[in-house]
């Protein structure tokens, strides 16, 4: 490199140079279009992170909140309370399904679950084809 890393004035650019020139260097490297979207994926997908925080550490926490308290507080209207679990009480574990061809509620064959995997091992869900 050509940058002295040590002037105060450089501090920084050092890293950024030599991260700029190994991406040069794969640039260079690729041979064929199918490297080059390899490449650009590579640099610009997600990449898997540690978790910082646990989420047991979370879970009491996030109980207290989603959940409601035993008893509840004043300006909570009880009455408001007892009706939303009623209403809720009366939503169907299942619905009908009224489309016009059944569609939501079609059982799938298993032909048509090994058509889905076949195409999946040929073309991955972020294949541009």
């Amino acid at each position: 490199m050509d940058v002295d890393h040590r002037a105060d004035a450089h501090r920084g650019r050092y890293a950024n140079r030599a991260k700029q020139h190994r991406n040069l260097q794969a640039l260079e490297a690729v041979r064929t279009p199918g490297e080059l979207w390899r490449l650009k994926r590579w640099w610009t997908d997600p990449k898997p992170r540690p978790e910082r925080v646990k989420l047991e550490t979370f879970k009491e926490d996030f109980q207290e909140r989603m959940n409601p308290p035993p008893i509840l507080p004043r300006f909570i209207d009880q009455e408001i309370v007892e009706n939303d679990h009623v209403r809720a009480s009366r939503i169907p574990e299942r619905t009908v399904d009224i489309s016009p061809k059944q569609s939501f509620s079609r059982p799938f064959t298993s032909e048509e679950l090994a058509w889905v995997k076949t195409r999946l091992k040929k073309k991955p869900a972020k294949s541009a084809r």
